[in-house]
């Protein structure tokens, strides 16, 4: 995965709905898959609260521009419709929670603490250039820190990328 360049702006309805995917994501731990004839009712259970803030039109473009930037995966079986975030749509989501996260209390740090073996070389860099993209600073090569609170997300974005043996999240307060 490249970093960032180009992310996605906040509140905009393609945010929005990466945001939704990515909280259903991160509350079933897996997309379920919905029967419908068009994609606008696949995801109608879960974003039903957006129908008052976008348009039909808007939430299908938006839709197509996630799977455009290869941050969703779509697919229709017999009428069936699938969806699923791909590695670098959970990344984004995950970078998109940075907008909404609290700030840490004062003294207090999400440390990101990581020993990717040298085999996995790309992964490590990869993974640096991610925590750099969303604000993380590097207190050692492989110890990050970041002032804001979303260890939850990024503890779980670890989980399903299956790098927990690697890469650990600490909310961790400084001793006087």
């Amino acid at each position: 995965m490249k970093s960032f360049e180009r992310p996605l702006r906040q509140n905009s309805s393609v945010s929005k709905l990466l945001e939704a995917f990515g909280n259903l994501y991160m509350t079933l731990e897996h997309i379920q898959t919905y029967r419908g004839r068009k994609a606008l009712w696949y995801y109608q259970f879960d974003l039903e609260r957006m129908r008052l803030d976008l348009a039909k039109r808007q939430k299908i473009n938006a839709l197509h521009q996630l799977k455009k930037q290869k941050l969703l995966k779509l697919r229709e079986k017999a009428g069936i419709f699938e969806a699923a975030l791909t590695q670098k749509g959970l990344f984004e989501y995950v970078r998109l929670q940075l907008h909404f996260a609290a700030t840490l209390p004062e003294d207090t740090d999400c440390l990101v603490v990581f020993d990717i073996p040298e085999s996995l070389r790309p992964l490590r860099l990869q993974w640096r250039r991610f925590l750099s993209s969303i604000g993380f600073i590097p207190i050692q090569q492989s110890v990050w820190a970041s002032n804001f609170d979303i260890a939850k997300p990024l503890s779980q974005l670890i989980k399903m990328a299956g790098a927990g043996d690697w890469i650990r999240v600490y909310i961790a307060k400084q001793s006087d």
